[in-house]
């Protein structure tokens, strides 16, 4: 259990969290942590209402207090009297946060909750007529902190599981590859104009991109085929082991087919994410697998 307060008009309030209550959960695309925040809330002063418009959150983990998530929330809630209230916070937690807490955690997790409440004081006035207006009289940011643990079999055991991490691959492959050269300009270019359109989600442009690099390499691997001379970059595609270009042509031909949608009317649906980060990895892994064989005919 953790516990945090926070102040209005030199009254206390509080907020706690219980460690039993927190849910993991993963759709096809996000892993979340939702964690219940307990309110306490007591009302500073007679003839007086607080409206809580909103809370921002920020989950940090561990001793060094690593950045995890960051949480936007409007509450839209008044209180007249004592209240005690919960708000659910969903962080959204990505593979990279939740490899990086499975490769610091020892024991029990430790994480922190840092709030900060926008609240207005309304105080209630009664005039000649006896009718009861609120005046808004002063805007504040409060502030409060919440530490708190998770048991580390609760975390491998309940919650791990549900955030589908196993389920997670981190895959690094580079941009760069020290036997592309006179390949290297297009294929970055084309490769960080793909990445720049799949970060402002626009997958369709950001396949465009990448089957741009697959029609240079398509096309060489054609004219090898047919004992055709190919483009001066790729000369050295002819030379490769039979199993290898067999690889690489079955690799190209594959993802080319299913990069290139149909454009007829009323047929054609745009990418979605998950097509576009897996055309794009495929893509890069290929060509690195090219510059590699390439590099191993230089030094034979």
């Amino acid at each position: 259990m953790g516990k945090g307060t926070f102040a209005i008009i030199s009254t206390v309030h509080d907020v706690e969290v219980k460690e039993q209550e927190i849910l993991a959960s993963s759709d096809a695309l996000n892993s979340y942590l939702t964690i219940p925040v307990h309110v306490t809330f007591r009302l500073p002063q007679p003839n007086m209402a607080i409206d809580f418009l909103g809370c921002e959150s920020t989950l940090l983990f561990g001793e060094n207090q690593m950045f995890c998530s960051k949480l936007s929330k409007n509450l839209g809630y008044t209180y007249f009297d004592f209240s005690e209230f919960p708000i659910f916070l969903k962080f959204n937690l990505t593979k990279d946060v939740i490899s990086q807490i499975e490769k610091n955690r020892q024991s029990d997790l430790r994480f922190t909750i840092k709030l900060n409440f926008l609240i207005v004081i309304k105080n209630k006035i009664e005039t000649v007529s006896k009718k009861i207006i609120w005046s808004s009289n002063l805007v504040q940011n409060l502030n409060s902190q919440i530490d708190f643990h998770i048991p580390k079999s609760t975390w491998i055991e309940n919650l791990l599981p549900s955030l589908r991490y196993n389920n997670i691959r981190l895959i690094e492959i580079p941009k760069t590859h020290k036997q592309l050269k006179d390949e290297y300009l297009d294929i970055i270019s084309e490769f960080d104009k793909a990445e720049d359109y799949f970060n402002k989600k626009d997958y369709n442009k950001c396949i465009a991109h990448c089957r741009h690099v697959l029609d240079e390499l398509n096309r060489n691997l054609n004219k090898v085929k047919k004992g055709e001379p190919s483009e001066s970059s790729y000369t050295w595609l002819s030379k490769i082991s039979k199993c290898s270009f067999d690889w690489i042509n079955c690799v190209c031909g594959s993802t080319h087919a299913i990069s290139s949608k149909t454009h007829h009317s009323g047929d054609f649906k745009g990418f979605t994410r998950q097509e576009a980060e897996s055309i794009f990895l495929v893509v890069l892994g290929l060509i690195n697998f090219i510059a590699h064989e390439k590099n191993q005919l230089i030094n034979s």
